[in-house]
Parts: C-alpha cells; structure tokens; sequence
C-alpha cells in the first residue's frame, strides 16, 4: 500500500502533497517477521529474519523504509500497530 501511494505522491509532485496527510503504522513485537526484514533495503536478511520491535533501531529502520516506499520527506502520523510488551 506505500508503494502505491508512494508511486501517487511522485505523480502529483511536492506542492499537492503538502495537501496530503500521510499515516502509516509500524508492529511491535514480532518474532522472525518477514516486515521487519524487509526493512533491510535492497538486501533483506532471509534466514533467520529479525525480530520486528519497538526499540530506537527498530522504530527507525521503520520510518526509514516507509518514507522510501511512500516517495516522501516526511510522515505525518506514524501509528503503532500494536505494542512491544518488552520494550518499556
């Protein structure tokens, strides 16, 4: 679903996207998640895939690739899925 906003965004061009509100959402804990390994651009790790989590690394490996996948220089509500009950 980013890419294809991501692929709008670069049509309409910065000036109309300044109209836009843009959220997306990142997962807290999730063992060996495929989303979390595609993070990892333009190599993601394979076998075994990374925990996905809500540490600082995590959180911006997250922002990193939405903003990439979206075609923007910001989000303006990036949401949390669900919690890392083991990150305080």
């Amino acid at each position: 679903t980013e890419e294809i906003l991501g692929d709008y965004i670069r049509r309409i061009g910065s000036t109309q996207r300044d109209e836009l509100v843009i959220a997306t959402k990142i997962c807290g804990y999730f063992p060996s998640s495929p989303v979390a390994a595609a993070r990892s651009y333009p190599n993601p790790p394979l076998d075994p895939a990374p925990d996905g989590r809500l540490d600082g690394a995590s959180v911006r490996s997250a922002c990193e690739a939405s903003l990439r996948r979206l075609n923007t220089d910001r989000i303006d509500l990036m949401q949390i899925h669900w919690p890392d009950r083991y990150v305080p």
